[in-house]
């Protein structure tokens, strides 16, 4: 019986094929993360001028100070969106 099950074992493995693998090199792409510049991500933040008039005793903003304000506003809104203009390039590169 053991010389029967050799002799089968024997047959099976002569016919079994044998895969000959070429190794074939791939191109893996690599992401490479780009550090966030901390000058992107600081805060935006605009110090207001002390008021330098005053109504019923109370400090207040004169006309040429709001002027003034309003225009240093925009321009810090304009500065934060182009940092935010820049970390939208980083992320679609």
């Amino acid at each position: 019986m053991r010389a029967f099950a050799l002799a089968v074992l024997v047959c099976v493995s002569g016919c079994a094929t044998r895969t000959i693998v070429k190794p074939v090199p791939v191109e893996v792409t690599k992401y490479i993360k780009t550090p966030i510049p901390p000058e992107l991500t600081k805060p935006c933040v605009y110090q207001p001028a002390a008021p330098a008039c005053s109504r019923n005793g109370k400090p207040e903003l004169c006309n040429d100070q709001l002027l003034y304000e309003r225009n240093a506003y925009r321009l810090e809104l304009g500065l934060c969106d182009a940092d935010k203009t820049e970390l939208r390039k980083l992320n679609d590169s």
